[in-house]
This record gives C-alpha cells, structure tokens and sequence, in this order.
C-alpha cells in the first residue's frame, strides 16, 4: 500500500482468493472520510493479469505508484507497471527480471532514492527446495522504467556503489 500524507489517502492492491486462481483489486481510501461516512473506500476495481504485487513505490511529486508484480504461474516474470492512485489506470508494463524454470521470487525489496530519482530493487530468488538462493540488486529510472544497472550480488558489499548508501565524510576543520 501506499499512503500520499497531504491528500491524506491510501492506495492498496489487495489479493484474493477465487478458487484455483487469485484476483487482484486496487482499491483507494479516503482517510479524510473516517467518522464521517461508514465507508471510505472510494475507488474500487479488478486488476486484469496481477497474479501476485510484490512492491508499490510512491512518488509524490508526479503522484505515480510504480508496482512491481508477479506475471505468470509457471514462468514467473517479475514485471513493473505505473498506476495512477487517482484513477488506478495502468500504464507502461516493463519486465524487471525473469525467473528460470524451476525458480520462485522469495522476496522482493524497494527503495527509492528521490534525489537521483532511482530505485534500487532486490530481488532474492530461489529454486524449489531452497538449495540454491541468488540475490539480484537492479537499478531503476523511476520516470522512465529504464533498467540502469543488474548485477548478482553476494553479499552487502555489492551493494555500496549506489548512491542511497553512500554516505559523506565529514572533515574535522
């Protein structure tokens, strides 16, 4: 879910169940509506092809969520589309990572660094028994979907060349 703190509302993409398949719904609250109505829910609608949100990123200033999602149940894709929290219209579906044969997602991490306007996404996959893990930290143009950087990595050190965890020295003069 996502939470815009100035409109005071949240955005969430809610699974469930319908038998052998899931359903996906985006739905938005009104938190300005609390005490006052009996439901502030004030959108509400089906999601055609989610199987399964991982992340949702919200950036304020062009009040786009961009989703990453699972696309697919036997060749899994880990995809990124935008949605507009004010319509839940979905625009600009891009693949972020495919999944080999035999392999799962098991997690699924975002952080989004306004400055240089990019998110660094880490994605740790498995194969079904849970023998073999490799983690991927891909970096992400969130105004444009574009893929700048994919690399495996092992441990945090690999992680050190982005900019969110790069940290200034300070002189002592």
């Amino acid at each position: 879910s996502v939470f815009n703190p100035d409109e005071n509302w949240i955005v969430e993409i809610r699974i469930v169940s319908a038998g052998q398949h899931y359903d996906a719904y985006y739905m938005k609250m009104d938190l300005n509506l609390v005490g006052k109505k009996q439901d502030i829910v004030t959108e509400f609608q089906k999601l055609p092809e989610f199987v399964e949100p991982y992340t949702m990123t919200y950036d304020i200033k062009t009040k786009l969520v961009l989703v990453t999602w699972k696309h697919g149940t036997i060749f899994t894709d880990t995809m990124m589309i935008y949605i507009n929290p004010y319509t839940g219209k979905l625009h600009n579906e891009a693949s972020l990572l495919k999944t080999p044969f035999g392999w799962f997602v098991q997690s699924v991490q975002a952080l989004f660094d306004e400055s240089t306007r990019q998110i660094l996404f880490l994605i740790q996959q498995s194969d079904l028994q849970q023998i073999q893990i490799t983690v991927w930290a891909i970096t992400v143009e969130f105004d444009t979907m574009k893929i700048i950087e994919k690399k495996q990595v092992n441990a945090l050190a690999g992680l050190q060349t982005w900019t969110f965890f790069k940290t200034e020295k300070k002189s002592n003069s």
